[in-house]
């Protein structure tokens, strides 16, 4: 027998067992590539370990985020949000030793609350006594969505003066016609309809029905930051005159309050189901007038 053969065989079987195995390796990665499925994750221990969503795993998902395996991310829902005027450094106006600043998150916490039994979906712009500068807020307001906005004060004024009213803007500040117009598709030349009047008459209504509390209207203000710099109808509810001996006691009990946040609350869903979803009845806005002086709070 050749030694040279003996020598060479071992090596050229080597080499054919190499290539086999390299072909076969070549069609199991494609496989792998193709059929992710098919690819099994495993535990430490080398069990099998099906796969999972990040928050089934216990992995941090971003909030608002569902998780993947649900679906599609779904279009963000408008909101109904509240504005407890006022907070933190701000206490507003006082009067027969209460803070306005206290009454207005009361009043607004309350009425999330009374929202929310009712179905609706609710964000507040504090729920806390926090600072919020004025000129920050109708920037929360207008970074998502928003059915309507519902800012709460209080009022003071003589001895005598008493009880609600219900401020809009309209025409808004000219940047945020500017955006209506657009998002509405109507020139800027054209017409608008006003539903911040809408939404403040039928608040004013309810809570007028509610608590018996003098009526003093409506009132339409083009400085007032939280009405006229918000994209969203908005209003602004002075729930009454802390300077005032009677309705400041009035305001201090509990079930006026609770008067107060169902008329509030009434009036928001008899607006709502009547409100304009589309310009169908127009109302002609009036050029907007030269603001003198700065936005004012109310």
């Amino acid at each position: 027998m050749d030694t040279n053969s003996l020598a060479v065989r071992p090596l050229f079987y080597l080499r054919v067992g190499v290539a086999v195995l390299s072909f076969s390796g070549f069609w199991v990665c494609l496989a792998r590539v193709e059929s992710p499925a098919a690819v099994s994750l495993k535990e430490p221990g080398g069990s099998r370990m099906d796969p999972v969503s990040p928050a089934a795993a216990g992995a941090p998902v971003p909030e608002g985020l569902p998780d993947p395996a649900e679906g599609e991310r779904p279009e963000l829902e408008p909101v109904v949000m509240i504005d407890p005027g006022h907070g933190g450094l701000d206490g507003g106006t006082v009067g027969n030793g209460l803070l306005e600043k206290d009454w207005t998150l009361k009043i607004g916490l309350a009425l999330a609350a009374e929202l929310r039994a009712r179905g609706h979906q609710v964000v507040l712009t504090r729920e806390a006594d926090d600072t919020l500068p004025l000129m920050d807020r109708p920037a929360v307001v207008n970074a998502a969505p928003r059915l309507a906005l519902l800012s709460i004060h209080f009022n003071a004024g003589t001895a005598d003066a008493s009880g609600v009213e219900t401020w809009y803007s309209w025409p808004k500040k000219p940047e945020i016609m500017a955006r209506l117009h657009d998002a509405a598709g109507v020139p800027v030349a054209g017409v608008l309809p006003d539903d911040g009047q809408r939404l403040a008459l039928a608040i004013q209504a309810a809570v007028q029905t509610g608590t018996g509390a003098r009526d003093r209207g409506i009132k339409n203000r083009e400085d007032l930051a939280m009405t006229s710099r918000t994209l969203c109808p908005a209003v602004l509810i002075e729930c009454g005159f802390l300077s005032n001996t009677t309705e400041s006691r009035r305001i201090q009990e509990v079930g006026y309050r609770k008067k107060m946040v169902q008329g509030i609350a009434n009036g928001y869903e008899s607006w709502l189901k009547n409100r304009w979803t589309v310009p169908a009845v127009p109302v002609v806005v009036a050029p907007p007038s030269v603001a003198s002086g700065a936005d004012a709070e109310h």
